[in-house]
């Protein structure tokens, strides 16, 4: 079995949560209303309406949906309620009653009522007038006395009738679900353009309220100018040039006065319309409320539709698909899951690849909980308004007790979107943790990252512990080599050999594509007994070490045939 028994385990887990929380939400008055099969009826007419009124019984029509054998009906009058007896009550069809009643030849009015095992219609009221005349009051006996046309309906008809009917009205209602959500989105596409236009008007409006102020400053200074002028005028003799300026600034100070005037027309205009827009927003959006009252109104409705029994196996059945699903999720991330790859099946890419692929079959699962949960309360017409709520309230919580729990995902969710390590890197992790860890990593999720490290240790870091990464294997790897060698050596013949070494290993088919780049670095360092000599070379993603040993070896050899010692 590629599914073990953990995995099982964590699905059962999450299954239970369903299970529970669903019971939990749905109560015990739920099932109490749900354990009748029988469904609400409803009334939308009685013929005849007004009913002539008659000394003696007569028969009335009631018209609707959802009614059958077991119906029961009572007439109110006023306070007083009459029980009509069951002999007195033709069911016609499920859409179709007729009732054997006396309503008296007194004016007055009557409310009709159905009942099919304590689930009661909506009382509709009738009126009755007095009749005319005895010919009148005669006739409408003799029509009255003439019992409705009854059809023949056995049990099993009726049942077939009443999921004929219920098929109907679950297609009616789902109907009124299209369309009251073409009529949300609708209103949702009006606010877009009406906060639009807002914006542009809210636009507009900030200008022209700069124009106004600019266009009264200049009129207000040139105001002033032509007042000192005018006083100018007066107290002394002045040229005719004066006076014309004067003519000119009066002739200016009108001008934008009457520009500020068209101006402040003009924002008038504008602030209108940006508050008409603002309205047709707040209108938009109170249609919404009102659709979605009436889309949560319409889902109970179509969720009363169903019998216990009806509801029950579409939760099973929502449950089966989903665990369908999740074991196809599962099937195809397989092959990521096992930390156990081979070196040689590590490619550069396919690390990410498999960090990804193992995030998201984390995610998937999630997914595939909060669909089922909401797909089963959607079957019993629960609202998720206050479920949402709930939740929110969870996460508020949770984000005031639960910290560290919030600030290790956050950490994850950096982590797997920046790529900073991925599956098979080999990293060193440092931090919050005194001296750090080192190892290859396993897993990793939004919570946590596992290590192994090279004695097989499984190492479990919180991400929000984590401050600072070393990523060995990021792209690709690089080593750097030092051989120790006697003073009395030659060194260039050290070196020569060193490359020609690292020559034989690159034209090999195993290393040619392993070693990226080789460079000889030379003396390193000079020491009393010895001298280091540096190389270093790039190789593919999390090799270097197993080509540096290899490079090791192979050198060891090659000195010893020429009789080089090493220090």
């Amino acid at each position: 079995m590629f599914l073990t028994n953990i995995t099982y385990h964590k699905f059962y887990r999450a299954l239970l949560v369903i299970v529970v929380i669903v019971f939990c939400t749905l109560g015990q008055s739920s099932f109490a209303q749900n354990k009748e099969a029988l469904l609400y009826p409803q009334i939308s007419e009685i013929q005849p309406n007004p009913v002539v009124g008659s000394s003696e019984r007569q028969w009335i029509r009631i018209i609707g949906n959802h009614f059958t054998f077991k119906s029961t009906v009572a007439l109110y009058l006023g306070e007083r309620v009459f029980s009509i007896p069951p002999e007195r009550i033709k069911l016609i069809s499920s859409t179709e009653l007729a009732i054997y009643i006396n309503v008296s030849t007194k004016p007055s009015l009557w409310r009709v009522q159905v009942n099919n095992g304590g689930r009661n219609a909506t009382p509709f009221s009738f009126s009755v007038i007095a009749p005319n005349s005895e010919s009148e009051e005669s006739q409408s006996k003799l029509e009255s006395k003439q019992i409705p046309e009854i059809a023949e309906v056995s049990e099993q008809d009726e049942n077939a009738l009443q999921k004929a009917e219920k098929k109907k009205e679950i297609e009616l209602l789902d109907k009124k679900e299209k369309e009251i959500r073409e009529e949300i989105e609708q209103a949702k596409a009006i606010i877009q353009e009406s906060k639009k236009e807002a914006a542009q008007a809210a636009t507009e409006k900030a200008i022209t309220v700069q124009e106004v102020e600019k266009k009264s400053q200049i009129a207000s200074a040139a105001k002033v100018q032509a007042e000192t002028l005018h006083n100018i005028e007066k107290e002394a003799l002045v040229d005719n040039g004066i006076k014309s300026r004067v003519q000119e600034l009066i002739e200016k100070v009108r001008t934008f006065e009457q520009a500020a005037i068209d101006g402040t027309s003009r924002l008038i205009a504008v602030q209108a319309k940006e508050e008409a827009a603002k309205e047709k927003v707040a209108a938009s959006e109170s249609k919404i409320e009102k659709l979605n009252a009436e889309l949560i109104q319409l889902k109970k409705i179509k969720a009363d539709q169903l019998t216990l029994a009806e509801k029950l196996m579409n939760t099973l059945w929502i449950i089966v698909i989903s665990f369908i699903i999740w074991l196809i999720k599962k099937i195809i991330v397989r092959r990521f899951e096992s930390p156990e790859i081979e070196e040689e099946e590590i490619q550069e890419g396919s690390s990410r690849l498999r960090t990804l692929a193992l995030f998201l079959s984390w995610f998937g699962t999630l997914l595939i909980i909060i669909v089922a949960l909401y797909l089963i309360l959607d079957t019993f017409g629960i609202n998720m308004a206050p479920i949402l709520a709930s939740l929110g309230f969870l996460a508020l919580s949770l984000s005031l007790g639960g910290q560290h729990l919030v600030r290790d995902i956050l950490h994850g969710t950096v982590i797997l979107i920046e790529g900073q390590y991925n599956i098979n890197d080999v990293i060193r992790v440092e931090g919050i943790i005194a001296d750090g860890f080192s190892g290859r990593v396993e897993n990793i999720n939004l919570r946590r990252t596992q290590l192994r490290d090279i004695r097989g240790s499984a190492i479990y870091i919180p991400n929000g512990d984590i401050r600072t990464v070393t990523n060995f294997t990021k792209n690709y790897g690089r080593i750097v080599v030092d051989i120790g060698v006697p003073f009395k050596e030659n060194t260039d013949r050290v070196m020569e050999i060193m490359e020609e070494v690292m020559k034989e290993m690159r034209q090999g088919p195993k290393y040619e594509k392993l070693v990226k780049n080789f460079e000889m670095l030379g003396i390193e360092s000079l020491k009393k007994e010895e001298i280091i000599i540096r190389c270093r070379f790039k190789t593919v993603a999390g090799k270097q070490w197993s080509v540096a040993r290899e490079y090791r070896r192979r050198l060891k050899s090659r000195f010893d045939k020429f009789s080089i010692e090493l220090s």
